[in-house]
């Protein structure tokens, strides 16, 4: 079958077709077709080495991988238009992303069809490993799904973080399993996404992820040991079982329950399609047991109390005292609820009028990165909300930073979507390729001091601080200590 969304149409022999068509465009890149040729391009006026050899690195990706990998196939890195682009044959079909969203409109999308898309991901994801290369970017605006004789086609567009696995075995091989991991996790969250019709989050993790609800979510989630389980009414018990062992991981710990590749996880999904009449067979309740059933505040938390009237205590402490900054270090084994803990100050920080930023380092991500992930993020939720005040927060970075966010856009591109039209057109942003070190972290500094107001509170929480680099440390030191910010 087919479903809506975005369908690129057949490329025909007409005079328009000569002039490539914007497709797509962020801050950093742009997306051109040309009849059955994309070119995607480089936005930076003075684009790094390494952002020409990433390039590079698709290119030998997608030459690596067998022509049987459904893959972006790159034919080859050349300018175009004086800026540095990797051109490609064009992919037909929908992003997952809008596929779902489309999805969510169709009663005919039932778990059935569901299934035939999740099957067709974990192939290729299972291809793509079988050729020793880790994908490391799954999300739903990276896979593209179209349809071919009655089931889908899963391809990956974009190849830039790819990881071709080495041979070598000198480290038993734990490289290679941790690499293998990441994919195996993100997997988890794409299916979560795919069959609970939940936001993809590319910031959560299942060492600890956010365990509060937002508004208007038609789920809520228990977590137990480390395990994430989804409690949707009627959803199979087989496929809960797939997405919460996918979601599995813990550091160090070797557990039977995990899945150890994707092949295996292509083989319960295709178990569970061929025997639709037993596996998918949707789970009851009665009437007693709805009845009778412990209801339970979605926002309960209990046996903290002590710990959660320190965090209050330290948040208004901070504002009576003007601004003066206030830091808080909360450790705990995983799986003990500190990220729950921290979520508490939602509450008093709504109340306020203030704002939260977060963000998690992981030893397997550039540590340097979080923070700027972090300050994406966040600008992204604002962009989304849609709060009133932020016309006093623009003008308050614009008096801070100036011309330093277009230092700081190709690192935060939701900064420059923040910002549109707010920014003098004559702003130097060249500076962005020859900034030193302590001139981007100054900015980062002030871009954050920006942010908070006597009015306007600002909490900020980094997660597992130890995989954090000393860039990031020192930053952290800056905001902290330093008497103008």
């Amino acid at each position: 079958m087919s479903l809506g969304g975005y369908r690129s149409p057949p490329a025909g022999p007409t005079s328009s077709s000569t002039q490539p068509t914007l497709v797509y465009q962020s801050a950093s890149t742009a997306v051109y077709r040309l009849e059955d040729i994309g070119i995607k391009v480089l936005l930076a006026e003075n684009p790094t080495e390494q952002q020409v050899l990433q390039l590079v690195h698709e290119q030998n990706v997608s030459s690596y991988l067998p022509p049987t990998c459904q893959k972006r196939h790159v034919i080859d890195v050349k300018g175009f238009k004086g800026d540095p682009a990797i051109h490609f044959t064009w992919v037909n079909g929908s992003t997952l992303a809008k596929w779902l969203h489309t999805a969510r409109r169709r009663a005919d999308v039932n778990i059935t069809v569901r299934l035939r898309a999740a099957i067709a991901i974990v192939k290729t994801l299972a291809d793509f490993h079988k050729a020793k290369v880790v994908y490391n970017n799954l999300s739903p605006d990276n896979i593209v799904l179209d349809t071919f004789d009655g089931s889908y086609i899963a391809t990956f567009i974009d190849l830039s973080k790819a990881i071709i696995l080495s041979n070598d075995t000198s480290n038993g091989g734990q490289v290679e399993k941790n690499a293998v991991e990441m994919d195996l996790h993100a997997l988890g969250r794409i299916l979560n996404a795919l069959f609970d019709g939940e936001r993809f989050d590319s910031n959560s993790s299942a060492d600890e992820s956010d365990d509060t609800s937002t508004e208007g979510e038609e789920h809520s989630y228990r977590r137990k040991r480390n395990k994430r389980q989804a409690q949707v009414e009627g959803f199979p018990t087989c496929l809960n079982a797939v997405i919460s062992t996918l979601l599995l991981r813990k550091e160090g710990e070797e557990t039977s329950e995990k899945y150890g590749n994707v092949k295996d996880v292509l083989s319960d999904l295709q178990v569970i399609a061929t025997n639709p009449q037993i596996f998918l067979k949707a789970l009851k309740v009665d009437d007693f047991t709805l009845h009778n059933r412990l209801n339970a505040p979605v926002d309960a938390f209990y046996g903290r109390q002590s710990e959660v009237s320190l965090l209050y205590h330290a948040f208004d402490s901070v504002n009576k005292h003007e601004g003066q900054p206030m830091v808080l270090s909360i450790s705990g084994s995983p799986g003990t609820g500190k990220t729950f803990l921290v979520n508490q100050i939602r509450k008093p920080l709504q109340e306020a009028n203030g704002y939260l930023i977060r963000g998690k380092f992981d030893r397997r991500a550039r540590p340097d990165s979080i923070i700027f992930l972090a300050l994406d993020d966040f600008f992204a939720r604002l962009i989304d909300e849609r709060r009133k005040n932020v016309q006093d927060l623009i003008q308050r970075i614009r008096h801070a930073v100036g011309p330093g966010c277009r230092v700081l856009m190709n690192s935060i591109p939701n900064l420059h979507r923040f910002m549109e039209g707010h920014l003098d057109d004559n702003s130097d942003g060249a500076v962005g390729s020859s900034a030193s070190e302590h001139r981007w972290k100054y900015l980062l500094c002030k871009l954050v001091a920006a942010v908070s107001s006597k009015n306007e509170p600002l909490a900020i929480f980094f997660d597992d601080l130890q995989w954090a680099d000393e860039t990031s440390l020192e930053v952290i030191r800056m905001i902290i200590t330093e008497p103008d910010i």
